[in-house]
């Protein structure tokens, strides 16, 4: 079943025109795919979005772990200049209680 818009820059900038103006933290996914192979994950950290990447979302031919999924995700934050956060950054950027 498909629902939303596809994995691509061009929904991802119709998303983020939908948020203009809020202060919302956001983040991209893919369900049932790989939010790094669709590039999704690059175009999200370049526009200043975080990226939510786990097994429970991906689908492919591989089996990877979540270390190797998010590995995958943070060599694209670093590649691109962006920092990665701690735990206590994600749980405040989130605003988790803690």
């Amino acid at each position: 079943m498909t629902f939303g818009l596809p994995p691509t820059r061009t929904a991802l900038d119709a998303y983020l025109e939908m948020l203009d103006g809020s202060a919302l933290a956001w983040a991209a996914s893919v369900l049932g795919g790989s939010v790094a192979d669709t590039g999704l994950a690059r175009a999200a950290i370049e526009r200043g979005g975080h990226v939510r990447v786990g097994l429970e979302d991906y689908c492919g031919e591989d089996q990877p772990t979540n270390a190797d999924l998010v590995t995958e995700v943070v060599e694209i934050a670093r590649a691109v200049g962006r920092p990665i956060a701690t735990s206590d950054e994600a749980a405040r950027i989130l605003d988790l209680p803690r």
